[in-house]
């Protein structure tokens, strides 16, 4: 039996750029089931839409096309499930969500404890606190 896919939630503090386009016919849905990152967005997206989305705060390495799988009415805003369309782009995405998650960490600790950590000091102590806890997806 398989187990449920645990979509990332992307953190609302990370900018996340979703836009409209059409991906190159030779892609093929690789999830298509529950999901692989859930985010919000102002805007309505139709499922079965297809998407570019990226991460502007890092660099241009952090991009995927996406399907959407499901998108739901929340407040003032609307959460969209999200199926990557390719392994390689799923895995690299999924990087760029532990950097950014990372950065973000950094910005909590300084802002609630004053302490300053350089990128490898963030990163080993999110890892030892978090890493356990992010979603692992079989891309």
């Amino acid at each position: 039996m398989r187990r449920p896919i645990t979509p990332i939630e992307h953190p609302s503090d990370i900018p996340l750029l979703l836009e409209q386009s059409t991906p190159p016919p030779h892609l093929r849905y690789v999830i298509a089931r529950n999901g692989c990152l859930s985010c919000f967005d102002a805007h309505k997206h139709e499922p079965g839409s297809l998407l570019r989305i990226s991460l502007p705060d890092l660099n241009d390495d952090y991009w995927a096309w996406v399907r959407v799988h499901w998108c739901c009415k929340q407040a003032d805003n609307f959460q969209l499930g999200l199926d990557f369309l390719d392994r390689e782009q799923a895995f690299r995405f999924r990087l760029g969500e532990q950097i950014a998650q990372i950065n973000l960490y950094r910005q909590q600790i300084h802002s609630e404890e004053g302490r300053w950590l350089d990128q490898e000091q963030a990163a080993k102590e999110w890892i030892g606190k978090f890493a356990a806890a992010f979603p692992a997806h079989p891309v």
